[in-house]
């Protein structure tokens, strides 16, 4: 788990999931920041007139920290700041529960794209409780477990116990586990 103080720098995945702009509009700022001359400003696009920003070019927070303003004590405190530490006091179960219903998500087990740094900032026990939640959804009610879910438990030292505490026997996983590679074989 990283902290404000910590996180120093930022992608463009980064800069669109704190300031909610598409990944193309924050490169469009990283461009507009890295490159000022108008030489470097043709040279730095693509043939589709994109700018040529990768996930390894980054810019210092502070460059794009701001400052917010409300009515409350939220007045005047930083909003990159303020976000990573809200991320980082902990997230309530129904919004980890929604981001465990991501797409991207779902598919990798981890965040990806825009979302990617919460990887970094979330508590290990709130993606632990993910892991968890995304478990219990793909085998619960389903007749055969899909690959995917088979290779998280082989490879999670946790699962087969958690598993075995939500009811399932041990021959019920092992059956279980056995069945997606059946399916691929043929």
């Amino acid at each position: 788990m990283k902290t404000s103080e910590q996180i120093t720098k930022l992608n463009f995945n980064d800069l669109s999931f704190f300031r909610n702009i598409t990944a193309t509009d924050s490169k469009w700022l990283i461009y507009n920041h890295y490159f000022k001359s108008e030489k470097d400003l043709k040279d730095n696009l693509s043939a589709t007139g994109k700018p040529k920003i990768g996930i390894s070019d980054t810019v210092d927070k502070s460059a794009f920290e701001t400052k917010m303003i409300s009515n409350s004590h939220l007045d005047g405190k930083n909003n990159i700041d303020y976000h990573i530490d809200y991320y980082n006091n902990g997230v309530p179960l129904n919004t980890l529960r929604e981001f465990s219903q991501n797409e991207p998500y779902r598919k990798a087990l981890k965040f990806t794209g825009k979302k990617q740094i919460l990887n970094d900032i979330l508590k290990p026990s709130q993606l632990l409780q993910l892991q968890k939640t995304w478990l219990e959804a793909n085998i619960y009610s389903k007749k055969t477990w899909s690959k995917q879910t088979a290779l998280f438990i082989q490879n999670t030292d946790w699962a087969v116990e958690f598993l075995e505490e939500k009811g399932i026997s041990k021959s019920q996983i092992n059956r279980q586990l056995v069945e997606p590679l059946k399916k691929e074989q043929k």
